[in-house]
């Protein structure tokens, strides 16, 4: 498990380093789901015109990073293969995967 900033932290200077590091902006989230999210942030989309994710956020407001930012540990955690979900729940002890990425998205 590892601390993930959802709104990323190469955004102080637009926004507050206080509300970067806050705990509203900070979950803990699986080495792999935050490898994903990295992933996503690092690479084109459909909707972005070419441009990385992390480049095209430039300038959106706090709400859009928010979004985007949410919309992608939503998909990191639906691309996790089986193998890895199968580990998550070993590691974590837990019967079924969803409470333990409940778990990860409260604390």
């Amino acid at each position: 498990m590892v601390w993930h900033h959802i709104v990323e932290q190469n955004k102080i200077g637009q926004f507050a380093a206080t509300a970067v590091h806050s705990t509203q902006n900070i979950v803990r989230l699986p080495t792999a789901v935050h490898l994903r999210v990295n992933a996503i942030f690092s690479s084109i989309q459909k909707f972005t015109g070419g441009k990385v994710l992390r480049e095209w956020l430039i300038g959106k407001s706090w709400e859009e990073q928010v979004y985007y930012g949410e919309l992608a540990i939503e998909e990191a955690i639906k691309q996790m293969t089986a193998a890895e979900r199968r580990a998550l729940q070993k590691e974590r002890g837990a019967e079924h995967l969803r409470d333990v990425l409940w778990e990860a998205a409260e604390n």
